[in-house]
Order: C-alpha cells, then sequence, then structure tokens
C-alpha cells in the first residue's frame, strides 16, 4: 500500500521519531511509463483493474495518454500517479524521512536499508514490466508535459530526463 508518512505519524508519533523510516523514489518519466504500462495490463488488484478499464482504454499509446491526460489535476486521481513527495515530505517539502533510496539503484540502496536495520532480507524482483526503455516513450513534448507536472518531484530528487536505469 501507499501510504504517506503521516498516517504513521498520527498511528503513534513516539515509534515514528523512534523508528529509521526509509521510502524509495524512481524517476518521475520512467515512473509514468512503467505505471501507464502495469494499469493497462491490470495492475495489482481489482480497483487498480476498474479505474484503468474507466480511465485508460481511451489511450491506444503512451504519447496519447501523455497528450490528452496527464495534467497537474488528473495525477491526484489515482494513488499510482500521485507525486511521490506527496508521501515522504510535509507541506514545506521537508522530506520525512531518514533515507530516500532510488530505484536506479534499488540493489545498492536496498543493501543500505537491510543493513540499518540489522535485517537478512534479500531484495525479490516481482512485477517486472514488459515495455521497452522509458527514453524510448518520449519526444520534447512529452518530457515537458511530464517535467511540468512533477515539478516537484524533479527538484526535490534531483531527477533529469536521463538519471534513469
Amino acid at each position: 500500500r501507499h501510504v504517506a508518512y503521516f498516517e504513521y505519524e498520527k498511528a503513534n508519533r513516539r515509534k515514528f521519531n523512534q523508528y529509521f523510516k526509509f521510502s524509495f523514489v524512481r524517476n518521475p518519466w520512467d515512473r509514468l511509463v512503467s505505471t501507464f504500462f502495469y494499469l493497462k495490463r491490470g495492475g495489482m488488484v481489482d480497483m487498480d483493474k476498474h479505474w484503468a478499464e474507466q480511465n485508460l482504454a481511451a489511450f491506444d499509446d503512451f504519447e496519447s495518454f501523455v497528450h490528452n491526460w496527464v495534467t497537474k489535476k488528473n495525477v491526484w486521481s489515482w494513488v499510482h500517479f500521485v507525486p511521490q513527495h506527496q508521501c515522504i515530505c510535509d507541506d514545506k517539502l521537508n522530506v520525512k524521512m531518514d533515507f530516500v533510496g532510488r530505484m536506479e539503484c534499488i540493489q545498492s540502496d536496498f543493501s543500505h536499508v537491510a543493513e540499518k536495520i540489522d535485517s537478512p532480507a534479500q531484495l525479490v524482483r516481482t512485477n517486472v514490466g514488459s515495455h521497452d526503455n522509458y527514453r524510448d516513450y518520449y519526444n520534447a513534448e512529452t518530457k515537458k508535459i511530464v517535467a511540468d507536472v512533477y515539478e516537484k518531484d524533479i527538484a526535490l530528487f534531483g531527477y533529469q530526463f536521463d538519471s534513469g536505469r
């Protein structure tokens, strides 16, 4: 589940302050391609499938989706599109995590987290997409649309279009 930090803080402030908190972020351009194809395949639960049928069926390709659906307003309509900072930053855009890892270097960042919390956990790959590299889906105009919509994530986490896998 995608849960914002403040839900944990509200549930138990003492534990929230005491525990090691971490999250992972992803290059917004890469994330959007991945999310589009993930939901077009039906997502993971019935709610994803239903939402995709209602909202993505009209888009045969990624470019038309970006041109006709991706707006600052629309991305708030489904959890998989909400800007990442919303879950891990406060209203002043202060990161509330002790560590923010990146999908682009998930193995090393996951190892850091496992070491920090003294866990023998190993990273297991699941839900691997079958689409092409995200860069192949963009042109100058669609890159700009995504940059405008996800500008806070891009600035906060230091992303550039080519800073993905």
